[in-house]
């Protein structure tokens, strides 16, 4: 072939592919802009306009990995789950070996689909893709906690450790899970490393004296509330726990100081006057016992349990037997409203035996 010719097919080629090229420069400029006016309008919440743009976007840039991505994620939104999978599939399908792309569909069908089995086979790939990856590990130990799997979840948390060893969340998640495995021993451990690694983790403290506490040590327990506290002073639920340690170490007065800056911080918390009225009964305050069971049934009025404080201290302790009477009619009715049997039973029987003792 001479040169001529092979010069004219060269330049024919050329002239029949630019309009294509063009045509895919073009399609990918277009489809970007509808990328970002689908991201804007996600960012103000019309979810719907945003997936208009985003189906324009795909329809003229099909094979973009992070297009199927945020379409997945809006579908998710508009609580079409089914079209997200089908994203996610086709998102697999463009790139097969990036990991995050078999998290995502596990995700979605761990918590929107309870697909556990297909989430597992995900994650399962995942860590196939990526064995080195700490967090791959927590995520499928995560799931087999679900799937109640306790042992799985326990292998893969321990692999989650050897791969980051001075990770002080690790050792705090799998002596959690060991708590479920009745390992007591091994909890501490891991709540003890984790505190050494991490010494300004709250949580983990946290954790630690509510296992003291179920061992019965007490004064350990105290030890691991105090360091909260200190380094969150605004932790009501702590301050709340550790008024009950208190109160059972014979501090009532500590417990008391506790329950009031519990209030301090959360006035609005019925639980909390629930208990600072027990302790002050306990203390023979009967009327400032009173006035917390008031207020927490002023914030909370379906609380059966307020109610039968509150009539048991009227009928006991203030010589109110009609205003204990009614207060228990209450607990028995708001009981039976949430299907409470033992309270409504309980409630029942205190509630004839005061009747019968005032003739009402």
């Amino acid at each position: 072939m001479s040169s001529k010719i092979v010069q004219w097919v060269g330049l024919i080629y050329v002239v029949a592919t630019v309009p294509l090229v063009f045509t895919v420069i073009s399609n990918s400029i277009k489809s970007a802009e509808y990328f970002t006016s689908s991201i804007q309008k996600d960012k103000k919440g019309n979810y719907q306009g945003a997936l208009t743009d985003i189906n324009h976007a795909v329809e003229l840039n099909p094979n973009n990995a992070k297009l199927y991505i945020n379409r997945g994620v809006l579908k998710i939104k508009l609580n079409d789950v089914q079209g997200a999978l089908a994203d996610y599939n086709r998102l697999i399908e463009i790139e097969p070996n990036d990991a995050s792309n078999y998290a995502k569909r596990g995700l979605l069908k761990e918590e929107k689909l309870n697909d556990l089995q297909g989430a597992l086979s995900d994650y399962n790939r995942v860590i196939e893709i990526e064995p080195n990856d700490d967090s791959w590990y927590i995520l499928r130990g995560v799931l087999k906690i679900k799937n109640n799997d306790f042992q799985g979840a326990l292998v893969d948390y321990n692999h989650a450790i050897q791969i980051k060893p001075n990770d002080a969340s690790r050792y705090s998640r799998r002596g959690a899970l060991k708590g479920l495995i009745n390992d007591r021993e091994g909890e501490l451990a891991d709540y003890n490393r984790a505190i050494q690694i991490d010494p300004s983790d709250a949580s983990v403290y946290q954790l630690r004296g509510l296992l003291k506490g179920q061992l019965n040590d007490r004064e350990g327990a105290l030890v691991d509330y105090n360091r909260v506290i200190q380094i969150d002073p605004s932790d009501v639920d702590t301050y709340v726990i550790r008024g009950k340690i208190k109160t059972e170490l014979d501090d009532p007065q500590g417990a008391l100081a506790d329950y009031n800056r519990a209030i301090q911080i959360k006035p609005n918390d019925a639980y909390v006057y629930e208990r600072r009225g027990k302790l002050k009964e306990e203390l023979n305050d009967d009327r400032g016992a009173l006035a917390d069971y008031n207020r927490a049934i002023q914030i909370k009025p379906n609380d059966a349990d307020a109610y039968v404080s509150r009539g048991v201290l009227k009928f006991l302790k203030l010589s109110d037997s009609s205003g204990a009477i009614n207060d228990m009619k209450q607990a028995v009715k708001l009981s039976q409203q949430y299907g409470d049997t033992i309270s409504t039973s309980a409630a029942i029987y205190m509630l004839k035996q005061w009747q019968q003792t005032s003739g009402d």
